[in-house]
């Protein structure tokens, strides 16, 4: 692995979260919105391996009360 991309992504609904993706490849915008939007997870730090070489994970989440 020699070059790593990295996207910080801020989604905006009911609540915000802020998520970093990391990938061996450089990724669509199309990839960076699947992944995303595939990811919902709510706990702050969590980290998933979406496929080989793209990890996602969750910065922060503020959920409206």
């Amino acid at each position: 692995m020699s070059e790593k991309y990295t996207y910080e992504v801020d989604e905006w609904s009911e609540d915000t979260r802020k998520f970093v993706i990391k990938s061996d490849r450089k990724l669509t915008h199309d990839e960076v919105c699947d992944i995303y939007q595939d990811a919902s997870f709510d706990d702050e730090g969590k980290t998933i391996e979406y496929k080989k070489g793209i990890v996602a994970q969750t910065m922060e989440v503020q959920i409206a009360i």
